[in-house]
């Protein structure tokens, strides 16, 4: 019954992982085929206005770790609000929907009659979003691989490479998932779990990048959000911190299952019976 409800949970939402997940295919590709186009002009020695602004762009995306590799150059886009943002729509999505959403459907009351325990249904949900979170990270590396058979680059990231920061994106979602749920778990709708994590993360997102115009004072901001230890480039490139913000990362995805659980397992569910 289980791997029954795991599979329904995958199945309801193939369409729209297959979508974004062949999105982040094509965006990987095309990070290798814009690195190949800047590698040609930096060995031309055709460095304009125009391409030393886009250097600066490239500058801000990859933050204090960003260089000129190939793996520089393409690993950067992952910090790209549209990556960032998805990851944070499914992660939300999967966190508000698992119980609150299911209550609102009137699916939960059926799902409950049956010889299903509670612990078994929120864990299918979980296992569904983290094979969600796979898939999204995977692609992003796949791309990028096979992406690196078409467009000649310098010295293409390898597989281990790659890896690393795919756990930071894998990681990331875990995260956010992670404190949406235990909202999910003790609410009867979907759009306030939603809301509330949401408003959260882009608050926590918007203050991060405040925190460099402020004084040493309010440098604090910068720990309130879990973006600060979502660090792609550095753990690309310098293989920097990578256990360290995984650890994070995991650990207050974590809290939150653990909080759900127990919440879960005592509250009441209302019946639509």
């Amino acid at each position: 019954m289980f791997l029954v409800m795991v599979r329904k949970q995958i199945r309801d939402s193939r369409w729209l992982l297959g979508i974004l997940a062949l999105a982040f295919f094509s965006l990987s590709w095309l990070t290798v085929y814009m690195a190949h186009g800047f590698e040609r002009l930096i060995t031309r020695g055709e460095l304009g206005p125009g391409i030393q602004g886009r250097a600066g762009f490239l500058r801000g995306l990859g933050g204090s770790a960003q260089d000129y590799s190939t793996t520089g150059l393409e690993v950067c886009w992952w910090n790209h609000p549209f990556i960032v943002l998805t990851i944070l729509g499914w992660a939300v999505a999967r966190g508000s929907g698992a119980v609150g959403g299911e209550i609102e459907r009137g699916t939960l009351d059926l799902t409950l009659s049956r010889p299903v325990p509670r612990w078994e249904f929120l864990a299918s949900q979980i296992i569904a979003t983290m094979f969600g979170l796979a898939v999204l990270a995977l692609a992003l590396m796949l791309g990028n691989l096979v992406g690196s058979q078409f467009n000649v680059v310098k010295n293409p990231p390898g597989f281990e490479v790659l890896l690393r920061p795919a756990l930071l994106v894998f990681a990331l979602g875990w995260a956010i998932f992670g404190y949406t749920l235990p909202f999910s778990v003790i609410d009867s709708v979907r759009w306030r779990p939603g809301i509330f994590s949401l408003g959260a993360t882009l608050s926590g997102l918007i203050a991060l990048s405040l925190v460099s115009q402020l004084d040493e004072f309010w440098s604090w901001l910068k720990y309130m959000t879990v973006f600060q230890w979502y660090a792609p480039m550095a753990a690309a490139v310098k293989n920097q911190d990578l256990l360290w913000n995984l650890s994070i990362l995991g650990s207050i995805g974590l809290v939150g299952i653990v909080i759900s659980f127990l919440s879960f397992q005592w509250r009441d569910l209302p019946s639509s019976s």
